[in-house]
Parts: C-alpha cells; structure tokens; sequence
C-alpha cells in the first residue's frame, strides 16, 4: 500500500500522454485494465490502487511544478 502497479501504469501514461496525445486512449484502456486485474487477481484492494493514484499524482506534481514554485518563493 500504495499499489505500485497501480502507480507505474498511471505515470507512464500520463508522460506518454503529453509526447503522443494520440496514443492516451489506448493509454488509458492499459492503465484500467492493469487496476482491474490487480484488485480482480486479488494482489490489492480498491483502496490500494486509490493511494496509488493519489502516490502518482504527488510525484508528478513534485517533479512537475516543484521548480516553478519553488522560482516563486525566492
């Protein structure tokens, strides 16, 4: 907890997202599926791949928009 194999699939997606537009459905057609065979395989729970997303989300945010707002507090 976090499910990182919830976490891995996100963050590649959201990345690839942003170089190959195009390619974010097929994208996100991966990343489901990846979140419903964890929790249907029984390796986490629903709640585990939430904190995953919520894991993914602060990382990319942090490597994203940390040295921008880190420029505005000097």
């Amino acid at each position: 907890m976090p499910s990182l194999h919830a976490a891995y699939p996100l963050l590649t997606a959201i990345f690839v997202g942003e170089r190959a537009p195009k390619l974010l459905p097929l994208m996100a057609v991966y990343v489901l599926g990846v979140w419903a065979a964890v929790v249907y395989l029984g390796e986490h729970y629903v709640f585990d791949v939430a904190m995953g997303v919520v894991y993914t989300a602060a990382a990319y945010g942090l490597v994203v928009y940390w040295p921008a707002f880190r420029k505005r507090l000097r």
